[in-house]
């Protein structure tokens, strides 16, 4: 299943590309690098790359891609980015500031980057998957992947199963203040001691893919007052409710 959360009515935080700090140079207070751990909590699977590794060895690893997609589809929905009007020179939103765009000529570079994990030993599981047909948009709202208990059935389809992680990097460049909060809660989905799901590879509508990241010994600033707008929003409300752990049970 999945459900659709709607815009929120203020619209994208938009500001003009010229006004970014030149990527030639490092703010030391929102730039750096974590580690982080990606822990499952129900069978994962990156499909096309399972199928391969499954065959001849007994690890697996997360694509970096796989992981970025992950968080800026989360940053979209929390950042209220630019779902309905695309981004320009003159007028980018949170989202797009953060993870790069094209718009048309011009190119902004993304200031954000994530590593494939390293690798981790697996006793791969096999599983049947019946996807139901995509979706098709149906007004305004980005589609959401709710936390929820999955069926097990055995079949074709290799997953790694629930409590193994892998580790991963991630590098972020002259961020803002509030570019960096909304990033920082986007990755981790911790906020004021909770700590929220993320849906992850094939077979999400059906549960497949729960899963919670971690940064590893975090001495990197919290989470600013510059979130909080974020926070009211009902759409963040919204998305807290789908994503909650508790939805396991």
């Amino acid at each position: 299943m999945s459900e659709r959360i709607a815009l929120s009515s203020t619209g994208p935080s938009r500001r003009s590309c010229a006004r970014e700090r030149g990527q030639e140079r490092r703010d030391p207070l929102y730039s750096g690098t974590w580690r982080c751990r990606l822990h499952t909590l129900t069978p994962l699977s990156i499909r096309s790359l399972f199928e391969r590794l499954s065959a001849n060895d007994y690890t697996a690893f997360v694509p970096g891609t796989s992981v970025r997609g992950m968080v800026r589809n989360v940053v979209e929905i929390v950042g209220n980015g630019c779902a309905l009007v695309g981004c320009s020179e003159a007028a980018a939103c949170l989202a797009c500031r953060t993870f790069g765009f094209v718009a048309g000529n011009f190119v902004w570079q993304s200031k954000v980057r994530f590593s494939d994990s390293d690798p981790a030993v697996t006793i791969w599981a096999r599983y049947e998957v019946s996807v139901p047909p995509a979706e098709q948009s149906q007004g305004d709202g980005r589609i959401v992947f709710p936390v929820e208990p999955c069926d097990l059935w055995a079949g074709p389809v290799p997953f790694v199963p629930a409590g193994v992680s892998f580790v991963f990097t991630v590098d972020y460049l002259n961020l803002d203040a509030e570019e960096y909060s909304v990033f920082k809660y986007a990755l981790t989905l911790e906020d004021g001691g909770e700590q929220l799901c993320h849906m992850l590879g094939f077979g999400k509508s059906l549960g497949f893919g729960a899963c919670t990241v971690t940064i590893l010994e975090d001495k990197s600033p919290p989470i600013g007052p510059e979130f909080d707008l974020h926070r009211s929003r009902e759409s963040f409300q919204r998305f807290r409710k789908l994503r909650q752990r508790s939805r396991l049970a």
